[in-house]
């Protein structure tokens, strides 16, 4: 698949050898972990993907890009900066009062 890479000099792009994992946090759900992946990035549609070297025929995760608050790629065997977070931040209150008012307009 790296033979499809090319960097902004035009030639190929050699992949650096380990498995490389994504930490990724989320307005208005919990951060998750995705191992061993081989891709992530926007795709056609639009959407945030990411592909797994588990599962190369499909996407193991895709969200709506809006959604994504940080993204961080690390070595397996090292730990991540980012913390694994739960708990609902300011920018997830707002997004909750703003659905929530979203619906009630709807609903008139």
């Amino acid at each position: 698949m790296t033979d499809k890479i090319v960097g902004l000099n035009g030639k190929p792009v050699e992949a650096k050898v380990g498995k490389y994992n994504l930490r990724i946090c989320l307005v208005g759900s919990d951060d998750i972990d995705i191992k061993n992946i081989e891709t992530f990035g926007i795709a056609e549609d639009g959407f945030f993907m990411v592909k797994s070297l588990d599962n190369k025929r499909f996407p193991v995760f895709m969200v709506n890009p809006v959604r994504v608050k940080t993204i961080e790629t690390y070595v397996d065997g090292q730990q991540p900066l980012t913390k694994l977070g739960s708990e609902k931040g300011d920018d997830d209150f707002l997004v909750d009062l703003l659905r929530k008012k979203h619906e009630d307009q709807s609903k008139n």
